[in-house]
């Protein structure tokens, strides 16, 4: 099965979750073929200026080489953190970025995004 956007029912779970301060978001992504790396650059460098609005960061972003344990196939692998679950969905809910979020959805095959919170 194949994952690109959020349901309502997760960011329903997401929004009620029982946790104060920041998260890190696990980005594993599958591209398309031919266009979907592109796009997703695209994506990238227009979400940076979001990211710094609610003050979240890039950790780490890197090429998937293999599995060690277990099985998957993915281009990219990145860790996003967000200041609280509330700065991540005021990212997200901005207008500015909703213009731009089309050229994530266009760009993968595959993905999911796991949401961490620091012990």
């Amino acid at each position: 099965m194949q994952f690109i956007d959020p349901t309502r029912e997760t960011q329903s779970k997401l929004l009620a979750l029982d946790h104060e301060g920041p998260v890190v978001m696990v980005n594993l992504l599958k591209f398309k073929p031919e266009t979907g790396a592109a796009s997703y650059a695209k994506y990238a460098a227009e979400t940076t200026r979001f990211l710094k609005m609610v003050k979240g960061r890039l950790v780490y972003r890197g090429r998937y080489q293999m599995p060690f344990i277990g099985d998957g196939d993915w281009d990219e692998v990145l860790l996003v953190e967000y200041p609280s679950i509330k700065a991540f969905f005021k990212m997200v809910g901005d207008e500015g970025y909703q213009a731009i979020v089309h050229y994530r959805s266009e760009a993968l095959l595959d993905s999911r995004l796991w949401v961490t919170c620091p012990e």
